[in-house]
């Protein structure tokens, strides 16, 4: 963003706070998820093969350029509605911890394997689903909070966009991962 002339899309204090509440509690809630059954009968791995494959750090590649480019999309939309960068802000950091914490809850359905599975309840990943909601909400529409972010309120329009814009970049980053891994598959 800064390289074409734009702000950066989050301030980098709420990005730091979105990083820790989001990406450190939905970290330990997915580490400390229950196994899914049979994990420990697998045999080992291979021991040149890698510990990621080169399919689920393509997968982890375009999901993050997919969440980063609707992030600055999502900026930019909030310029463009309103020409406020506040309202960008607050589409931008909206739109970034609403892809993560749906991605972690995609993450969770996915065995080792790559097939869907149908995990048992994780209350943390809850927890911080709701935390990482809460604070979101809470430096958007929270007056002291707002102006300490550089945040504004959206209404509904700027909300349709930060959901639509979060659903598609899924889509097209799931469909893009699933044909790198088919292509990647052995015959």
């Amino acid at each position: 963003p800064l390289a074409v002339g734009l702000a950066l899309p989050v301030p980098a204090a709420m990005l730091l706070i979105t990083n820790m509440l989001c990406d450190g509690l939905v970290s330990l809630s997915l580490a400390t998820d229950q196994p899914e059954p049979g994990v420990m009968a697998r045999p080992p791995r291979p021991l040149g093969e890698p510990v990621l494959g080169r399919g689920t750090v393509g997968a982890v590649a375009v999901r993050g350029a997919a969440i980063g480019l609707s992030t600055v999309g999502l900026y930019t939309a909030g310029l463009a509605l309103t020409g406020l960068p506040a309202v960008g802000y607050s589409m931008a950091l909206a739109g970034l911890v609403a892809a993560k914490l749906f991605f972690a809850w995609q993450v969770r359905r996915r065995s080792l394997d790559g097939t869907v599975v149908a995990p048992g309840p994780n209350r943390m990943l809850s927890v911080a689903t709701v935390l990482g909601s809460g604070v979101t909400l809470a430096a958007i529409y929270v007056p002291s909070l707002s102006g300490l972010f550089a945040m504004a309120p959206l209404g509904l329009l700027p909300w349709v966009v930060v959901a639509a814009t979060v659903w598609a970049q899924d889509k097209v980053a799931g469909t893009i991962s699933r044909s790198m891994n088919s292509e990647r598959a052995p015959a």
